[in-house]
């Protein structure tokens, strides 16, 4: 519809390949297999603009943000290696796929400071925001991409509203990550 009402003149084909639960490894492993779901579900529609947002799943979860600090900073390291290897993996799969334009996203953010009942796993936005958000930034410089930062500006309304109402939170679905209605507006 944004397309639409903005460029009525212009043709559109918008193809929604995301998995959910997605991961930056799973997008290299499916890169890497010829004749994979990478080559049938994206590259046989030949895109010329794709939009990648992967990081909050590669941001893992209490197997990372749970353990000791020494346990927890090794796992980290490992995660920010693994997402930055498969997603040069991805962007190169994309860009000799015939793709001109990449738009990374930033995810949007994990929550970890509204008052919730769900335990909280301290650190999680800070891989999001400060591994994912700055890899993406260096390859939207390095590869004349756009990039989207959901994150920040997500964080900065969370903690606004959190001052009056310690509840509030975007990720309205209780998670602390997913956004419903409101997040997503």
């Amino acid at each position: 519809l944004f397309c639409q009402t903005r460029y009525p003149d212009e043709s559109f084909r918008i193809y929604n390949n995301a998995l959910a639960g997605d991961r930056a490894i799973y997008s290299r492993l499916r890169v890497r297999k010829s004749g994979g779901a990478f080559h049938q579900d994206i590259l046989r529609n030949r895109p010329n603009v794709a939009v990648v947002m992967l990081g909050m799943n590669d941001a893992k979860n209490a197997d990372v943000w749970t353990q000791p600090d020494d346990v927890k900073q090794q796992r980290r390291e490992k995660a920010a290696t693994e997402y930055r290897d498969s997603m040069d993996d991805l962007i190169h799969g994309l860009q000799t796929g015939g793709v001109k334009r990449i738009i990374f996203v930033v995810s949007c953010p994990y929550d970890e400071t509204t008052a919730s009942t769900r335990p909280v796993m301290h650190g999680k936005n800070d891989f999001i925001r400060d591994v994912t958000g700055q890899y993406l930034r260096a390859a939207a410089q390095e590869n004349n991409a756009t990039l989207i930062d959901l994150n920040a500006p997500m964080l900065a309304i969370n903690a606004r509203e959190q001052e009056t109402d310690p509840k509030f939170s975007l990720a309205d679905l209780g998670d602390r990550v997913h956004p419903l209605e409101r997040g997503h507006f």
